[in-house]
Formats: structure tokens, sequence, C-alpha cells
């Protein structure tokens, strides 16, 4: 299993808080067409990385999942034609899908205290930081453990 674990060294003065979004459920209570529409689109990541699949398959549990990150806006290509989406397009869906995976019930607001420890499935978990804390340090800590690859993606 692919594991990230978070633990908190210095909490600033005002609080720091983390989100985390279950990736799977976000999937599922996508639209029918939606799901159809992503299943034909890869992401691409720059030249870091190679495109990917927006829906992969869990390693151990090969339950669907969304794959997709806030960070990486470079656009989607067509899985059968490697032909780029518009940027307009591109922007449309990457904003749909961000709003998506951090509604109210998809995910999971922790306010860290001292001595927090959080253990999550790098494969099905999205997770960043909430901007609610002032310019004071915040140290967190992460870890990743090296899992499985991923079975398949489900593109195809």
């Amino acid at each position: 299993m692919h594991l990230s674990i978070f633990s908190i060294n210095t909490i600033p003065t005002d609080g720091a808080s983390t989100y985390f979004s279950n990736l799977h459920y976000a999937y599922e209570r996508l639209p029918a067409s939606k799901k159809e529409q992503l299943r034909t689109l890869t992401s691409d990541f720059g030249k870091r990385y190679k495109p990917h699949p927006i829906i992969w398959e869990h390693p151990i549990t090969a339950t669907p999942v969304l794959h997709i990150s806030e960070g990486f806006k470079n656009g989607f290509i067509k899985a059968d034609s490697g032909d780029r989406i518009s940027k307009d397009e591109a922007e449309a869906i990457h904003q749909f899908l961000n709003d998506h995976m951090w509604e109210t019930d998809t995910y999971y607001e922790h306010s860290w205290q001292q001595g927090d420890l959080i253990i999550a499935d790098n494969y099905a978990v999205a997770h960043f930081a909430k901007p609610n804390y002032s310019n004071t340090l915040r140290v967190l800590h992460r870890t990743a453990t090296k899992g499985e690859r991923r079975k398949r993606d489900l593109n195809k």
C-alpha cells in the first residue's frame, strides 16, 4: 500500500488545518456523463511527468478513483488520438473536478494539535493545507511509503 504519513512539528499561533478528500467517493458521486467524458482523457502533468489517466483502479480495492490535482494544470489530452482539448475546455473540466473533490461531504478537515499523526492512502486521498494561518511558522512533515503500481487505468 502506498501511504502518506503526516505529523506536525510547529503549529502557528492561530492554528493550522489540512483538508483530506476521498477520491473514490468523489468519483462515485460524479454524474455518469462526466465519468464517460473523463474516461476519454488523460491529464498532462507537464514535461517532468508522463500523461496519465484521470480515473485509476486502486491496486488493492480495485475501486475507481480520481487522479487529479490542483497543482497540475497543463491540460488534458484525448486518450484515443493524443490531441489536446482546448484550453478553455480543459480549464472548465479542471475547475469542475477541483470543486467537486472538495465539496463538503467529500473531504475531512483536520485541525492540527501537537502530537497528531495522520496516515492516508496515497492512491485514494488528496490533501492540501488550508490557508487559515498567518505568516507564523508552520512545519508539517510528510513521509510517503513506496507502494504497488496502479493495476490499470480505467480509460481503456
